[in-house]
């Protein structure tokens, strides 16, 4: 009796999270693979183009085209509204748009960006990002690094749904706004809750040059003098940028040595004026891959090959907060993205040891993000593997504190809830549970 009252209350208390408009629903690796979010809790799907066409009579289709990439999805109903992977853009059957359009760009998590207008809802931008590390490291090495010739660096094209019978094309192509750019690169709601700030690093600089993306154009840059010189070469130019759901703040990393960053970085963002301010580091010692800001924006994750890192930003001391929250050895773990349910999903692939031994690929999920340390709880098998990118997005497509809805708590066994702590009178008398 007591575990059902117990059950019902906290239903009661922990309201369904709504967390974010179904327009990031579909999350595509290529061919006919995809996570789906557009009812709620994630699917696997491995036939989302049926039937698959003929290569003689479609070979400009989506499935033997398409990877890892961008795409957006009906606010309403997260049904399919165009695609962009590889080269080009697909409108919601899967074929390549009239124009066939060809993307300046490098296949890559950073490469596309989506930003939708705020006053026309049949119009897009579409931020393209390569930066300067291929053509750095092709200086140091004396070989040709081709990894994707006629990259833009920092760009845009326009899309226009009313194009093609309502289908969609670009309206414009590859626009370039800057060049000789680092890794750092982030997208910001502007204050307004429209226009979007485009955040990036030059290299051979100390500065970031925030970039405002409006319906009216790409204004002229924001630069900040902030934070470390990057000029070091190809390892310098690494790096990652992620900005907190609230827009507050940016936490990021700068250069690699010896597989190792020089610095974790937190920054403060005025998401009104796009400037930086208030540089401090926090101690980290391994390679990372990927940062993540849980939903309620108060913890910070960060992936390397092997682990899954937490630092608490409530705390007095941030530094003192850091916890190795999972352990993955012999693992190659490589990304991680917030999903629209509030969890954070982390695709490890497989690794062979020296002695032949394979660890598993997977794809799991940080349950409980918000939750400190440990109880944030990480499920191993949450999906069947992935096995690519996810998609990089603007960082309030979710600003939702609120943890998923409990439908089940069985006192004393392992169900995996997500909420804080309280107390709840039992008949022994109050207990605290969290």
């Amino acid at each position: 009796k007591f575990k059902t009252i117990l059950t019902v209350f906290l239903a009661l208390i922990c309201v369904s999270a709504g967390y974010a408009q179904k327009e990031w629903s579909n999350w595509y690796a290529g061919n006919g693979r995809m996570i789906t979010f557009k009812n709620g809790a994630p699917e696997f799907i491995t036939d989302f183009i049926n039937p698959i066409p003929s290569i003689d009579e479609d070979i400009m289709n989506f499935y033997y085209l398409g990877g890892a990439g961008m795409s957006y999805s009906d606010r309403s109903t997260g049904e399919l509204k165009f695609i962009i992977s590889g080269h080009w853009g697909f409108n919601k059957n899967y074929k390549v748009f009239p124009s066939l359009s060809t993307l300046r760009g490098c296949d890559g998590k950073m490469t596309f960006h989506i930003i939708p207008f705020s006053s026309d809802p049949n119009k897009f931008y579409v931020v393209q990002f390569q930066d300067i590390t291929a053509d750095l490291l092709q200086q140091e090495s004396g070989e040709l690094q081709v990894r994707c010739p006629n990259a833009i660096g920092l760009g845009y094209s326009i899309i226009d749904m009313t194009m093609d019978g309502g289908l969609g094309d670009f309206s414009e192509i590859n626009n370039v706004v800057a060049g000789g750019l680092t890794g750092q690169m982030t997208l910001v709601r502007h204050a307004n809750g429209k226009d979007v700030w485009v955040v990036t690093h030059p290299y051979n600089t100390n500065k970031f040059l925030s970039f405002l993306f409006t319906d009216d154009g790409v204004q002229p840059a924001v630069e900040s003098t902030i934070g470390p010189m990057i000029n070091g070469g190809f390892e310098s130019s690494l790096g990652k940028l992620k900005a907190s759901h609230d827009g507050k703040v940016l936490a990021g990393f700068a250069g690699s040595h010896n597989n190792q960053p020089d610095n974790f970085q937190l920054f403060d963002f005025d998401n009104q004026s796009g400037s930086l301010s208030n540089y401090r580091t926090l101690p980290y010692n391994d390679f990372l891959n990927e940062i993540q800001f849980s939903p309620d924006n108060s913890k910070l994750y960060c992936l390397s090959y092997e682990s899954i890192y937490q630092f608490d930003l409530d705390a007095a001391d941030i530094a003192l907060s850091f916890t190795q929250v999972v352990s993955m050895p012999k693992g190659s773990s490589y990304d991680m993205q917030l999903g629209p349910d509030g969890k954070i999903y982390v695709n490890r692939s497989f690794f062979i040891d020296g002695n032949g031994d394979m660890s598993p690929e997977y794809t799991g999920a940080i349950e409980c993000p918000n939750l400190p340390q440990y109880a944030c709880n990480f499920k191993p098998d949450a999906l069947p593997n992935f096995n690519g990118f996810f998609p990089d997005l603007i960082n309030d497509f979710i600003n939702d504190s609120r943890a998923p809805l409990i439908t089940k708590l069985d006192i004393g066994d392992d169900t995996a809830v997500c909420f804080g702590e309280f107390k709840i009178r039992a008949p022994e008398g109050w207990e605290s549970y969290r």
